[in-house]
C-alpha cells in the first residue's frame, strides 16, 4: 500500500467512533501447524492451487498470520486491507486505529480480538458481538440451524437442513445460521457461501477480487442482525445498538470478559520446554514397555500391524487393530458396548463391561493413556517451537449456550492432573497461582433448590403445580407409574398418568423439604464434607453404619481429627458417594449412574446397588429432588418447530418441547431437554460467576493466563505471588457471593502458589 493511501486509511479509521471488524487468517492461532497446499487443493472451492498460481502469477505462503482485515461503517461502506502489503509498524498502527477505544461490531469477536492481540495491545472500549447478543437476548434463536421459526419456505428450510446435517449437535449460532433463523435478506447467500472460509484460501501471495468480495461481503451483516435481535429500528447505528446491548448486565459482563480473553491469549501459559521434552521421553518409554508386554502375550494372536500400531506414538488405532483387541476382550468374557449398545473399544465402555478383571487390560489402558498424553505433549512442543519462546497461546471463546469458557488449539482445559501439569512452569522468578472454587456445582445446586422451593411457595409457577404443592393432602399417585405403562398405552392416558404422578411427587417432596429443611444447603452451612455425608447415608441404608443419626448432624458434631479418621477409614464408601453427588445432580438415570460409577470411579457394584444408592441420595437430599421436578414441569416454554439431526446425513422436523431457565443472576437460557434445563441453571450460574471475575479483576501483582472450568490460573513474580493469590481469591469470593449469599450458601476458594501448576 502506498504511504499516502495508508495514511488516508489511518485517518479515516481514527475518525470513526465505531466500526465493523472481521479478520481472515491462515489458521486458528499463530502457533498452529501450517496448512498444506497440494497441487489439487482448491482455492475458493473451485480453482486448483496449481491453476490459481499460474493464473495469478503467485506462490503460496502458509505461515500463520492474519491476512485480511475487513472493515465497515455499519451503513454500507466497506473496505479490506491485505496485511501482507504492510510492514510490522504499519500493521500495528492499523490495528490500533481499528480498535483502540472504539465500539467494535462483529460476530464471535473473541477470535478476531485474540488474533489482533499479536499485532497490538490496543483494545476496544465496547463490543457489539452478535454471538453474545443472541445468547443473551434471544437464547432460543441462538441455537440457530435448529430453530427455524415456523419456516415453510424451502428457500430457507433447505439451507437450514444442510446446516443441521453438518452440525450434529444442531446448536451452532453462526452468523449465517442466525440470519436464516430470522430470514434476513441475504441470509441464504450468507449461510451457504463457504468458498473462502478455510485458512488455505488466504495463503496465496496474490489475492483475487473474489477474496476481497468475500471478506467485505458480510462484514456489515452483524449490524443488521443486531437490530433484529435487539428489536431496534433501522436508525440505530453501531453505538446506539451497543448502548442497548450494554444496558443488559449479562451482556455487558460477557462482552467485558471477551475483551479480557485477548489479554489472556496474548500473555500465554508458560511451559518448561525442557521438562516437556523429558516428559515426552518418559511417555515414549512407558508406551514401549507396555507394548512389549502385550506383544509377548499376543504374539501370533494379534497381527504384526496391530503390534506396530501399539508401539507407534500416534494415539488412534485402525479398525483392524480395534477388531483384534476387542475380540481378545470378548474371548475373556468382556463384551464392551457404548451407551447406544454398539461394540466399542472406548476405555469407559470397556471398564463398564468389566475389563479391569482381565489380566492384560491394565497394560493396554496404561498404554492408551500414555499415547493420548504423548499426542498432547508433542502438540505442545510443536507449538512452542514454531514461534519460539516458552508459552502456549490457546484460543478462548465464550460460545456455549451457558456462556462457559471454551478453549482450543490447544485445549487448555483438558490437561489432566498429574505429572503433565508439572511441566507448566513460569521462568524468570515468576510463580504459578491457581485459585479454585470448592465444590461450586453442588453449592449452586443447593441455592437453585432453595429458589425453586421459594417459587412454589410464592405460587410462581403453573397453576396446577402450585395447586398440587399447596394441597390439603398429598394427591394419590398414578395407579401405574408412567414409566411402567405398556408401550401401546394411548398418549392421552400416558399424559394423565404423568400429571397425576407429578402432582403426587410435587406435594410429597414439598412437604418433606418444609419438614426437614434444605439438606444440601445445610451441608455447606455446617461445613460438612458432602462426599462423607453421602457415604454415611448410604452405609446407614445398607446396615454398615448402625447409628441412624442424620449424617449431616453427625458430622457437624465431629471434631476435625475425627472427620479425618472417618475419611481414612471409609475412603471406599466416600469414593462411592462421588458419582452420586456429581452424577445425580442433574437427574442421571440408574443405568448411566451405574456405568459412571464403574467407568470413572472403579466401583464394583451391581445395577441394583447403583439404583439403591440413587434412592438413598434423593432421600438424603429431597430439596434437590424437588428442584429437579420443579425444573422439569415449571420451566416448560412450549413447543417449537425444529430441524433435528438424526444422523447419517439426515434431518427431520420435530415439534419439540423447550425449557426456558435462568441462572441465579437471572440470565435466560433455552434447553432442549429436562436434563439440559437442570444443567444449564447450574453451569450457567458458574459461567456468570467466572465472567464477573474476568470483567472486574484487576491486580498490579500479576496476570491471569487461563481458566479451567471453576479454576483461574495466573502468573506473578515470586515477590508478590501471595498478594496476587489474595487479590484473585477476593474477586472470586465477591463474584460467587453475589449469586449465593441471598440463599445463605457460603463460598470457599482454595488457592495454591508454586513453581508449577499443581493445584
Amino acid at each position: 500500500m502506498e504511504p499516502q493511501a495508508f495514511e488516508r486509511v489511518i485517518a479515516k479509521l481514527e475518525a470513526m467512533p465505531a466500526l465493523c471488524f472481521d479478520l481472515e487468517t491462515t489458521g486458528l492461532t499463530p502457533q498452529d501447524a501450517p496448512v498444506r497446499v497440494g497441487k489439487a487443493a482448491r482455492i475458493g472451492g473451485a480453482v486448483t492451487a496449481r491453476d490459481y498460481a499460474e493464473r495469478n502469477g503467485c506462490t503460496f505462503d502458509t505461515s500463520l498470520r492474519a491476512r485480511v482485515a475487513a472493515i465497515g461503517d455499519g451503513a454500507g461502506e466497506t473496505f479490506a486491507a491485505d496485511l501482507d502489503t504492510l510492514n510490522g509498524e504499519q500493521r500495528e498502527r492499523l490495528f490500533r486505529a481499528m480498535l483502540e477505544g472504539k465500539t467494535v461490531a462483529g460476530h464471535n469477536l473473541a477470535f478476531d480480538l485474540q488474533w489482533a492481540s499479536w499485532y497490538t495491545d490496543a483494545r476496544p472500549a465496547r463490543l457489539l458481538d452478535t454471538l453474545l447478543v443472541a445468547r443473551v437476548f434471544a437464547p432460543g434463536s441462538a441455537r440457530a440451524g435448529t430453530l427455524i421459526r415456523g419456516c415453510g419456505d424451502d428457500d430457507f428450510a433447505n439451507p437450514a437442513a444442510d446446516m443441521v446435517t453438518a452440525n450434529k449437535s444442531g446448536k451452532s449460532a453462526t452468523l449465517g445460521g442466525l440470519a436464516l433463523t430470522y430470514r434476513l435478506p441475504g441470509a441464504v447467500e450468507l449461510a451457504t457461501d463457504k468458498a473462502f472460509q478455510k485458512p488455505i484460501n488466504w495463503t496465496p501471495t496474490r489475492l483475487s477480487r473474489e477474496h476481497y468480495d468475500y471478506a467485505t461481503g458480510d462484514v456489515d451483516f452483524p449490524v443488521r442482525l443486531a437490530r433484529v435481535l435487539l428489536g431496534a429500528g433501522p436508525d440505530y447505528d453501531i453505538d446506539a445498538l451497543a448502548d442497548a446491548a450494554y444496558a443488559n448486565e449479562h451482556y455487558a459482563r460477557a462482552a467485558a470478559a471477551t475483551i479480557r480473553l485477548a489479554d489472556m491469549h496474548a500473555h500465554g501459559v508458560p511451559v518448561d520446554v525442557q521438562a516437556l521434552e523429558e516428559h515426552r521421553d518418559t511417555l515414549m518409554a512407558r508406551i514401549d514397555d507396555n507394548a512389549s508386554v502385550l506383544a509377548q502375550r499376543f504374539d501370533g494372536v494379534w497381527s504384526g500391524d496391530t503390534l506396530e500400531e501399539l508401539r507407534a506414538s500416534k494415539a488412534g488405532l485402525s479398525d483392524a487393530a480395534k477388531e483384534e483387541i476387542t475380540a481378545s476382550l470378548e474371548a475373556a468374557g468382556v463384551k464392551p458396548r457404548d451407551q447406544q449398545g454398539k461394540r466399542s473399544l472406548d476405555v469407559k465402555s470397556c471398564r463398564a463391561a468389566g475389563a479391569r478383571g482381565v489380566e492384560w487390560w491394565s497394560d493396554f489402558e496404561t498404554l492408551s493413556a500414555a499415547k493420548k498424553e504423548l499426542g498432547m505433549v508433542e502438540d505442545y512442543i510443536g507449538r512452542v517451537q514454531r514461534l519460539g519462546g516458552d508459552r502456549l497461546h490457546g484460543l478462548f471463546g465464550i460460545n456455549c449456550t451457558t456462556l462457559r469458557l471454551s478453549s482450543q488449539s490447544p485445549n487448555m482445559q483438558n490437561i489432566p492432573n498429574g505429572p503433565l501439569r508439572s511441566v507448566f512452569r513460569a521462568r524468570g522468578g515468576a510463580l504459578y497461582v491457581a485459585a479454585d472454587y470448592s465444590q461450586i456445582e453442588l453449592r449452586i445446586a443447593a441455592a437453585l433448590a432453595i429458589r425453586a422451593f421459594r417459587e412454589a411457595e410464592n405460587a410462581d409457577g403453573p397453576g396446577w403445580a402450585v395447586e398440587a404443592v399447596h394441597a390439603d393432602r398429598i394427591p394419590e399417585p398414578a395407579p401405574t407409574h408412567p414409566n411402567d405403562m405398556p408401550r401401546d398405552a394411548s398418549p392421552l392416558d400416558r399424559q394423565k398418568a404423568y400429571l397425576q404422578q407429578y402432582k403426587h411427587d410435587l406435594c410429597r417432596l414439598y412437604r418433606e423439604v418444609k419438614s426437614r429443611g434444605f439438606k444440601l444447603a445445610e451441608v455447606f452451612q455446617r461445613n460438612v464434607d458432602p462426599h462423607l455425608a453421602t457415604g454415611i447415608a448410604m452405609m446407614q441404608r445398607s446396615g454398615e453404619w448402625s447409628d441412624q443419626t442424620d449424617a449431616i448432624d453427625y458430622l457437624a458434631g465431629c471434631d476435625p481429627d475425627t472427620v479425618k479418621a472417618l475419611k481414612e477409614r471409609y475412603g471406599q464408601q466416600r469414593t462411592r458417594a462421588k458419582p452420586a453427588n456429581f452424577g445425580l445432580l442433574y437427574g442421571m438415570q440408574p443405568a448411566l449412574f451405574w456405568r459412571m460409577g464403574v467407568a470413572d470411579y472403579a466401583i464394583d457394584w451391581s445395577m441394583d446397588e447403583a439404583a439403591e444408592a440413587r434412592d438413598v441420595w434423593f432421600s438424603q437430599y429431597p430439596d434437590v429432588a424437588f428442584w429437579q421436578l420443579w425444573s422439569r414441569i415449571a420451566y416448560v416454554h412450549g413447543k417449537r418447530d425444529m430441524l433435528v439431526n438424526i444422523g447419517y446425513g439426515r434431518t427431520k422436523r420435530d415439534n419439540r418441547k423447550l425449557w426456558k431457565v435462568r441462572s441465579l443472576s437471572g440470565r435466560a437460557m433455552v434447553a432442549l431437554s429436562a436434563n439440559e434445563a437442570m444443567n444449564y441453571q447450574d453451569q450457567g450460574t458458574g459461567a456468570d460467576m467466572s465472567a464477573r471475575v474476568l470483567q472486574r479483576f484487576e491486580s498490579e501483582h500479576g496476570a491471569l493466563v487461563s481458566q479451567v472450568h471453576d479454576e483461574f490460573i495466573g502468573v506473578a513474580p515470586e515477590s508478590c505471588a501471595e498478594e496476587f493469590a489474595a487479590d484473585l481469591k477476593a474477586y472470586m469470593l465477591e463474584s460467587a457471593q453475589k449469586d449465593l449469599e441471598p440463599y445463605g450458601i457460603p463460598v470457599e476458594v482454595d488457592t495454591g502458589v508454586g513453581e508449577a501448576w499443581h493445584h
